[in-house]
């Protein structure tokens, strides 16, 4: 009767739990990488999505800067807004905000105040020569920031 048991083909309960427990460590272990290359790929791309955003600003800033009577805000703001595709820039205590949902992006006009003498009356004129720009994540991680004064880009 021993003979015949042991020509018996099959598994054993216990091979089954070991067999399963392997595929469960190694499903395991595939998840974790997946879901770091998942993250990682969605930091780069909000990663472009800034970078391409603070090129835009430059291109902008030299366009607003060439009209004639100087700078204007609004035409930088206008250009601005027709470069990003779901959200808009909005102006909030002379710093304009832009929230595009997994970073938030704020540009802060540089501003110097100049005296002019004109005949018998001095007036004062403020003139913007460039901008800060700030790109923080959900979590107020800096993504990107630069100053750009000058025509060039500073630090």
């Amino acid at each position: 009767m021993k003979k015949n048991i042991r020509s018996r083909k099959g598994v054993s309960m216990a091979e089954v739990v070991v067999a399963l427990l392997v595929i469960s460590i190694i499903s395991a272990a595939t998840m974790s990488v997946v879901m770091q290359s998942v993250n990682q790929e969605a930091k780069s791309v909000q990663v472009f999505e800034v970078r391409n955003s603070a090129e835009n600003a430059m291109e902008c800033f030299r366009f607003a800067s060439m009209q004639q009577d100087g700078f204007d805000p609004e035409l930088f703001i206008e250009c601005m807004n027709k470069t990003t595709a779901d959200a808009q820039f909005a102006e909030q205590d002379g710093s304009y905000i832009l929230d595009a949902g997994s970073y938030t992006v704020t540009i802060t006009l540089l501003t110097v105040q100049e005296t002019e003498q004109e005949t018998e009356q001095e007036t004062e004129q403020e003139t913007v020569y460039g901008f800060f720009y700030l790109a923080v994540n959900d979590d107020g991680e800096e993504i990107f920031s630069y100053t750009f004064q000058n025509g060039g880009v500073q630090g």
